[in-house]
């Protein structure tokens, strides 16, 4: 029961830390959310037409229709150039113009805050220290814009998940015409149904165990290589490029010992992080991998015994196999991107503290 209110207090902390820095993303720029609501839906239904229009263009070069086959390749060509079009043009043009500008506005924003901020506060060292902190974790791990960035991508998955389920009832409510024995059986809206999400319910319960594990063990890892960048920074700004200590360091030998000293910091704290930050990514995708192996086979078996058992067309191998790999890799990447925007929420809190430092003069 502890551990159940643990992650409901940590899950309602995250929810209140997106809300928060949702406003700020609007505040800074007021139409920056709606476009990337609107990229995300059509990101996300793009891939649909080529789906769905290719079932039917297959359809009809089997059935020797292929005038209607020319015509469904057409609209498919133009569909996809106009959808793609605009979909290039968000991303590339209007949403990377809105990303560089909120992170150019957050930057002012942070120093508007640290000028209002008096003096009796500002001479507190956890004041400065938050200072120092925020500037530093916004240039190191990401701003406001990557923060939104990856809602866009959870976004995305999220409404493929919903589209693909809306198809994916139809193939699994598809009633076999011709076969009898365990190709029928396979084939039967039940038995299909209850096969197919149960091994989604089970890689999904996996997913989320190994992006749990990973998520504790990436915050460990980014806690103690912040504190190691920052005593580089320090190293470098007032000791090896702090000319007028050049004397002191001389007349006391020091240098040998300085340099000892940034090297550990350097090799043995930065490498050391990204070397075991690399491993744990690849342990990762490899565990992921694997479950999509799974789930690969699941669906080219389910969607082979709907086309034998006449269920569905032979056409519509290509529309249900896409639209199932895409439902299970959407789940996949909703997990992942999930543990992404946790951990932005986790730089960004820095950022969330410096803004809510109170000004008494305000007070």
């Amino acid at each position: 029961m502890h551990g159940i209110d643990n992650d409901k207090k940590e899950s309602s902390h995250y929810m209140k830390q997106v809300i928060q820095l949702l406003k700020v993303a609007h505040k800074l720029d007021s139409t920056y959310i709606l476009v990337t609501l609107v990229t995300a839906i059509l990101d996300a239904i793009r891939p649909y037409i080529t789906l769905i229009l290719s079932a039917t263009i297959i359809d009809g070069l089997i059935q020797l229709k292929c005038k209607e086959a020319f015509v469904t390749t057409v609209i498919m060509i133009v569909a996809n150039f106009v959808f793609g079009g605009i979909c290039d043009y968000l991303n590339n043009n209007i949403l990377a113009v809105k990303l560089s500008r909120a992170d150019d506005n957050l930057k002012i924003l942070l120093r508007d805050k640290a000028f209002d901020i008096d003096y009796e506060t500002m001479e507190n060292s956890k004041t400065l220290e938050k200072i120092s902190m925020t500037e530093y974790t916004t240039r190191l791990h990401g701003s406001i814009g990557d923060f939104v960035a990856s809602i866009q991508k959870l976004l995305n998955e999220g409404i493929t998940i919903v589209t693909s389920v809306m198809f994916l009832f139809v193939l699994i409510f598809s009633k076999p015409i011709k076969t009898s024995g365990f190709i029928h059986t396979l084939a039967m809206p039940g038995v299909s149904g209850i096969i197919y999400f149960s091994i989604v319910a089970f890689i999904t319960f996996m997913q989320l165990r190994v992006a749990r594990n990973f998520t504790k063990k990436e915050r460990e890892l980014i806690k103690t290589h912040s504190n190691v960048e920052l005593q580089v920074q320090y190293l470098q700004g007032q000791v090896i490029f702090n000319y007028m200590k050049g004397r002191t360091i001389r007349l006391f030998g020091m240098k040998d010992l300085l340099m000892d000293i940034f090297d550990k910091k350097v090799i043995h704290g930065t490498y050391d992080y990204y070397k075991r930050a690399l491993e744990r990514r690849q342990k990762e995708e490899v565990t992921i991998e694997g479950l999509d192996v799974i789930d690969s086979f699941v669906v080219y078996l389910l969607v082979l015994a709907k086309i034998l058992s006449g269920a569905i067309s032979v056409g519509s191998f290509s529309k249900y196999t896409g639209i199932m790999m895409r439902f299970s890799g959407s789940i996949s990447n909703l997990v992942k991107d999930a543990n992404i925007v946790k951990q932005y929420c986790g730089f960004m809190q820095v950022f969330i503290d410096f803004m809510n430092i109170e000004n008494k003069e305000d007070t």
